[in-house]
């Protein structure tokens, strides 16, 4: 369903029917990281739980870029003008992408579909009720909150950095999308994915050498340096420029992030990790995804009042959220340490 509704976008000819069909897309992705998260926890032991994580927080750093790169491809290949399909007839060269996308998708599904249950280790025979729910919210809910709101606020501006980076390149470099796409694309593939796999290794390594809150040291470790790259990468005078100190802050932003998932998942009872993680999913789409790209588009049109000063706008959005985001990880720390004695024990 998910692969049918990104080849219904690429045919949408209406708002409308764009709309349905991310709505759809969301729906469908919706379904993945908190099944995902659950099935990961009983595949994996706990000593490698960051790597397990961070190999699966590859997906969305490796596919973005993968999109950026293969799409700028494919746009080069096709003609300018658009392309001729059976029964479809006229259409654009973007829109042949999404199609493209179906049968992979479907090839995808398949194999899913092939893979076994793990073993459920450590878990009570029934979902919880909504008693032990509350129960483990009363008693942890600051905690959660704390993880979330940092995971949250990072994501935000990721989100923010990544909707608008392309428009950036076009703006204030006078990139074409194929150009942009391109070296934005290659970043993604490289520096992100680097920054989620380290943030799994460290973790787990801080974890095995007796540090309670070793994973939000991770977080916290990689917004710290991201804050002056969020400031100055935005307002660079050369694309080259940019693009510097672009990587360093993708790669500190995909390790802070790809910190959250395992720091979670670690104080979470082996039987609520799927409304655990489906709970961060939501509140990490409405900050992340809401709010952090319309944010910017809010400042750069009611604040600044020009699209050509869109650096400025992200130059100004992106440390305030990653401050947030850090002073989070800052203030749950203690209560991270007394949480995840009280779950272990």
């Amino acid at each position: 369903a998910w692969s049918l509704c990104t080849g219904a976008f690429g045919l949408a000819g209406s708002f409308a029917g764009m709309l349905l069909a991310r709505i759809g897309v969301a729906v469908g992705e919706a379904t993945m990281t908190p099944s995902a998260y659950s099935l990961i926890g009983d595949y994996v032991s706990d000593r490698r739980l960051g790597l397990a994580t961070a190999l699966y927080g590859l997906g969305p750093f490796a596919g973005s870029g993968l999109a950026l790169l293969l799409g700028a491809g494919v746009l080069r290949l096709l003609p300018a003008d658009g392309v001729m399909l059976p029964w479809l007839g006229a259409i654009h060269s973007w829109q042949m992408v999404f199609l493209l996308l179906v049968p992979v998708g479907f090839a995808v599904a398949i194999w899913v579909a092939s893979l076994s249950e793990p073993t459920r280790r450590h878990a009570a025979p029934h979902a919880p009720d909504r008693a032990a729910i509350a129960h483990y919210y009363a008693c942890h809910g600051t905690t959660v909150a704390g993880v979330n709101a940092a995971t949250g606020f990072t994501a935000m501006a990721t989100y923010a950095l990544l909707a608008w980076a392309p428009a950036l390149l076009a703006r204030r470099y006078g990139l074409s999308t194929a150009e942009a796409g391109t070296r934005l694309g290659l970043i993604l593939a490289t520096a992100c994915c680097a920054g989620v796999l380290l943030a799994g290794l460290v973790g787990d390594t801080l974890r095995r050498r007796g540090f309670a809150s070793g994973r939000l040291l991770v977080l916290g470790g990689a917004l710290l340096p991201a804050i002056p790259f969020a400031v100055s990468a935005p307002i660079a005078p050369t694309v080259d420029l940019f693009l510097w100190r672009a990587t360093p802050l993708f790669f500190l932003l995909a390790a802070a992030i790809g910190s959250g998932p395992a720091t979670l998942q670690e104080i979470t009872p082996n039987r609520m990790r799927g409304v655990q993680h489906a709970i961060a999913v939501l509140l990490a789409s409405l900050i992340g995804l809401g709010i952090g790209p319309t944010a910017v588009a809010w400042m750069t049109q009611r604040v600044l009042g020009d699209a050509a000063r869109l650096g400025e706008a992200l130059a100004i959005l992106l440390p305030i959220m990653l401050t947030v985001a850090l002073l989070a990880t800052l203030v749950t720390m203690r209560g991270y340490a007394r949480t995840l004695a009280a779950i272990t024990r």
